[in-house]
């Protein structure tokens, strides 16, 4: 597990981290007497009819969260939501959520001596954790178990990718199980012990208590591409990225913000490549990707004004298109991992890319096209990240409606004449530009 919440520390004890709204860090570590969970305005401390006062339930002392539950039937949690229906919480379907938990318990009798819960309002995830069954796993299919002995303390992990019912279930960091979560209408998260009929007793102390719910992919916040020639001309607002070197350059810059604040396992940059000359069909591109600051903005870059390439290439791919086996329209990654991490966990919060080209061509029209965010949500370049050491998804997600093709247009006849007329414009600019060259007397 590389997860780690990253913590803002307030003078509770309770930390709170947000970013775009509806993006969710919640991390609780008890290392400040007298402070109860439900001091977070998000927080609700929740027990069934008969249950015990807060104060009777639960303390904070010498680091821990005490829970006392003697011979009772009915839960008692805290609770993320409005109330304690499990109703009407914000926790997002669409996003990766990650939950864990560190607790000992000394009496651990009944079903569910303790517990951690999440509802998403599509599916339900759950750890119930007892003496005699360890922890049990409520899946699609029924209870699944995992032997642990909950009365030494350990660490307990639920996470789930988003738009999905799978969940992973972790142990002290080491996976122990993947399964399907069941369906339940249930928008939350809470943890706790004691259950309905189920005459528990819970005693123990509950270390930390992280929950996150974000954003696995991001749309860029900024795109546009610069030219050499004219240099002073800023292209933010067109629909397409351009990227070439054969008698000019074009670079394109990219940037994102609101990252998550905590180290990921993988990231990638992904453009949608659209469109090439007729001539470079066959050919093979190699882009490749750097550094760059992100305090430029997208209707005022220009070559002259354009922030520099910051070290060396961070990454590279090969774009193709046509022929025989070859790619048309088609997604282009980028594995760029370690420099987003630096960002993640870092200030702002924000990374700046560059991509050029990595070897000149005069013969052939050495250009591409790739999609720009002015096409509409998710159909320019999109950052897709990951957190449990498995590769990004082939592709980002599908956009919010249809993505305009872009400009030049892309039926076979559209992309003949005006690779034609690209062809004949650049060799008349191309000529004009010899002409007006002299040496120096």
């Amino acid at each position: 597990m590389a997860l780690r919440v990253w913590l803002m520390a307030t003078s509770m004890g309770v930390f709170v981290v947000t970013a775009a709204q509806a993006d969710i860090v919640k991390s609780f570590e008890f290392d400040v007497d007298g402070e109860l969970p439900s001091t977070d305005p998000d927080i609700m401390y929740c027990s069934g009819s008969g249950g015990l006062p807060e104060s009777s339930a639960f303390s904070v002392s010498g680091g821990f969260l005490h829970q006392d539950l003697q011979s009772l039937d009915v839960g008692h949690s805290y609770m993320f939501g409005p109330d304690c229906t499990a109703q009407n919480g914000s926790v997002d379907p669409t996003k990766f959520f990650f939950m864990e938990a560190r607790v000992q318990l000394s009496v651990a009798t009944g079903n569910t001596a303790a517990y951690i819960q999440v509802g998403d309002g599509i599916y339900r995830y759950e750890l119930l954790l007892s003496e005699g069954n360890g922890v049990q796993v409520n899946t699609a299919t029924g209870p699944q178990f995992i032997s642990v002995d909950v009365l030494q303390p350990h660490t307990y992990s639920i996470e789930s990718p988003g738009s999905s019912s799978t969940m992973h279930v972790y142990v002290d960091g080491n996976l122990e199980l993947t399964a399907n979560a069941y369906s339940n209408s249930a928008n939350f998260f809470a943890w706790g012990g004691g259950a309905s009929g189920d005459n528990s007793t819970s005693n123990g102390d509950w270390d930390f208590v992280h929950f996150s719910n974000w954003s696995i992919s991001i749309a860029c916040g900024g795109d546009a591409y610069v030219r050499d020639y004219p240099a002073e001309m800023n292209y933010g607002s067109v629909p397409y990225l351009r990227v070439e070197w054969h008698w000019q350059q074009s670079w394109i810059y990219v940037k994102f913000d609101s990252l998550p604040p905590f180290e990921i396992t993988k990231a990638a940059v992904y453009l949608y490549c659209n469109w090439t000359p007729l001539d470079d069909w066959l050919n093979t591109r190699n882009v490749a990707v750097y550094k760059t600051g992100h305090d430029w903005d997208e209707h005022q870059i220009t070559w002259n004004n354009k922030p520099s390439a910051v070290g060396s290439a961070l990454a590279a791919t090969e774009i193709d298109w046509g022929g025989a086996g070859h790619k048309w329209y088609h997604w282009s990654s980028a594995d760029l991992t370690s420099y987003v991490n630096e960002a993640c966990v870092g200030p702002g919060n924000e990374v700046g890319f560059v991509f050029k080209m990595t070897e000149q061509d005069s013969t052939y029209m050495a250009i591409r096209h790739f999609r720009a965010r002015e096409q509409g949500p998710w159909c320019g370049p999109v950052l897709v990240m990951d957190w449990d050491g498995g590769p990004p998804p082939e592709k980002p997600p599908p956009s919010n409606g249809s993505c305009s093709p872009g400009i030049p247009a892309v039926s076979e006849w559209g992309l003949v004449v005006m690779t034609l007329l690209v062809l004949t414009a650049g060799t008349l600019v191309y000529a004009h530009r010899r002409r007006v060259s002299r040496v120096a007397d």
